[in-house]
C-alpha cells in the first residue's frame, strides 16, 4: 500500500519554514551589533552568535527539505498527467 503525501501540508510546511527563516534574518539583523560576524577582528564568537548560526542553518535545511519535497511532488503530478496514455 502506497502512502501519499498530503501536498497541501507540504506547501504549507515550506511556506511556514520560509517565513520563519525570514523572521530569523529580520530579528538577528535588528540585534546585529551583539553578534560577532568574523569580519571585524580575530576574537572568538559569543554564545548568541553561535546560537544564531545553528538556528539559521536549521531553518535553511528545513526550508530546503520542503522545497525538494514540493519539486518532487510537482514532478510526479506532471509526469502522471502528461504521461498517461488514453
Amino acid at each position: 500500500m502506497k502512502k501519499h503525501i498530503n501536498i497541501i501540508r507540504v506547501y504549507l510546511f515550506t511556506f511556514i519554514s520560509f517565513i520563519a527563516t525570514l523572521l530569523a534574518i529580520y530579528l538577528f539583523a535588528k540585534t546585529a551589533p551583539q553578534f560577532y560576524t568574523g569580519f571585524d577582528r580575530y576574537t572568538s564568537k559569543n554564545t548568541l552568535s553561535i546560537f544564531a548560526d545553528i538556528l539559521f542553518i536549521l531553518l535553511l535545511s528545513v526550508n530546503f527539505i520542503g522545497i525538494i519535497l514540493c519539486i518532487f511532488h510537482t514532478y510526479n503530478v506532471l509526469s502522471n498527467k502528461f504521461g498517461r496514455k488514453n
